[in-house]
């Protein structure tokens, strides 16, 4: 990769304001607080489903539609599989409420009915109610002790609920009964990198590539750790791999500019933060390190404008403020420095002081 000195004026950037905005942070699910493998419902008991259609097994008579079960459920009120499957009906059609209520009678005829307990799990999951998720979750494995997926999924769980020891218990259990389970050494590795072992974590993530390698989130996360080690090359193919396996992956082009921004590729890097905003408009980092390559190019302009909406995004993020009244200075706005540096005090974020003993000088004011 070609690498050139970044300009004076992201210097003043990243010094004076003191941002951390070249180091990428754990990438989250976009929907989960992990890696990958979000918590997923069973298919209907006793059905299998295929090009879209819902067929019975030749033992065990079942329907296509909510009213044929109720139907069904008038003469047959002790039928828990007709309960069960009527739930998965609802909850295709987004009647929550109503799966929830079925799963909920399927377990009551029939207690050791596993794929019921593990869909209300999901449920509750899905609804914040973790305490609840880790009782099915738990009864589940009672149910099925060698189904590494539901120590997978109740390590989810426990990761929502901040006890990443049991979570990473229950990770290596997955994976000790599924040892091919690349999704699981995604997520002990991610679990491992915020404790602190960057080693371990890689070692999982290189397992899981191994493993599987369509796993834009494998590649992704190992990138961070090769990025923290300046293995700036090697992070920019894994990234790179990534944003291939993912078009639609917002963070990975957001890392990918980060690699690009600390290498000097300031083009590179407004380009991925162009992507991600475009994915996920409220992204408020890339705007804010958009705006630290637009003012290596001493594009003042650009710069102001991504760091005000950053401010607009999230107004109580003391660090945009900082980023703006650096902008300001760099373009000799002396008095709307001032006004940005006060507004980050006020959130409890100081600027360096090297950037304040330059603002005092450049605009011969002490405060």
């Amino acid at each position: 990769m070609k690498r050139s000195a970044l300009t004076g004026s992201l210097t003043i950037v990243l010094l004076f304001a003191g941002l951390s905005s070249c180091d990428p942070k754990p990438v989250q699910h976009p929907k989960t607080t992990h890696a990958v493998g979000e918590p997923s419902h069973g298919k209907p008991d006793g059905m299998k489903a295929s090009d879209g259609k819902v067929r019975p097994k030749a033992e065990k008579t079942a329907f296509t539609t909510v009213a044929d079960y109720d139907k069904y459920l008038v003469e047959n009120p002790e039928d828990p599989q007709a309960y069960y499957n009527r739930g998965t009906l609802h909850l295709r059609a987004g009647n929550t409420p109503s799966a929830l209520a079925d799963f909920t009678k399927a377990i009551e005829l029939k207690p050791d009915y596993q794929i019921a307990w593990v869909n209300r799990a999901v449920l509750h999951v899905k609804a914040a109610r973790f305490d609840a998720a880790l009782i099915d979750y738990t009864k589940a494995i009672e149910l099925d002790p060698a189904n590494g997926r539901m120590y997978f999924q109740r390590a989810f769980v426990y990761e929502k609920k901040n006890d990443p020891k049991r979570a990473l218990a229950d990770y290596d259990k997955a994976i000790e009964l599924k040892p091919d389970y690349a999704e699981a050494y995604v997520n002990r590795g991610l679990l491992q990198e915020t404790g602190g072992s960057d080693e371990k974590a890689l070692a999982d993530y290189n397992k899981a590539i191994e493993l599987n390698g369509k796993l834009p989130k494998a590649y992704s996360n190992r990138a961070r750790i090769l990025f923290k080690a300046k293995k700036l090359d090697e992070a920019l193919a894994d990234f790179s791999k990534a944003v291939e396996l993912d078009p639609q992956y917002a963070h990975g082009f957001y890392n990918r500019g980060l690699v690009y921004l600390t290498s000097g590729d300031i083009d590179g890097a407004i380009s991925d933060f162009s992507k991600a905003v475009e994915l996920e408009p409220g992204l408020t980092k890339a705007y804010i390190n958009r705006g630290a390559a637009y003012t290596a190019k001493k594009d003042f302009e650009a710069a102001g404008k991504d760091y005000t909406k950053a401010i607009e995004l999230e107004p109580e993020n003391g660090r945009s403020y900082i980023s703006r009244a650096v902008n300001f200075f760099n373009q000799q706005k002396y008095d709307e420095a001032w006004a940005d540096v006060a507004k980050a005090k006020s959130l409890k974020v100081n600027p360096s002081q090297k950037f304040l003993e330059a603002l005092k000088k450049a605009s011969r004011r002490d405060k």
